[in-house]
């Protein structure tokens, strides 16, 4: 089940955030102090998050901000989506990421937009499928993005 909240639990989110990234750290914070801070920033900014609840237990989230400029243009920004590792090629993130995309429609955005490290498969294979392309790189980043 897709949930909206309001208040993160950040100790789980620390955890799931690090199940995640194993074995792609180079683009995650390692220290539990940076995460918490990164995780705090977004929820400051996005106002909350998209959580996957399997069996009332977190598995995954998603922070989308419906209020990023890429210059002129407004657009739905996806900030962060993480699954923990045991729960990933089941799903989650897919329907995480619909969850996100529709949230941007209703609030009348014309493009999804995120970034994604370059050798995360995984994820970048997933954004294709839901018809994102690639439109710049920096450095070991990949800028995605997609009309809505």
């Amino acid at each position: 089940m897709i949930a909206w909240i309001e208040h993160i639990p950040i100790k789980e989110f620390v955890e799931i955030y690090k199940s995640a990234y194993s074995g792609i750290g180079a683009y995650a914070y390692t220290r539990n102090k940076d995460i918490k801070r990164y995780l705090k920033w977004l929820y400051k900014r996005c106002g909350g998050a998209f959580v996957f609840l399997e069996n009332n237990k977190t598995v995954g989230f998603v922070f989308p901000d419906y209020d990023w400029s890429e210059g002129e243009e407004k657009v739905g920004e996806i900030h962060e989506m993480c699954v923990a590792k045991e729960y990933q090629g089941k799903g989650f993130g897919k329907r995480l990421l619909q969850a996100t995309l529709e949230s941007f429609k209703n609030k009348n955005l014309k493009k999804a937009c995120l970034w994604v490290g370059e050798k995360n498969e995984r994820a970048i294979n997933l954004y294709k499928k839901f018809g994102f392309k690639e439109t710049f790189r920096y450095g070991v980043w990949i800028r995605m993005t997609k009309p809505l």
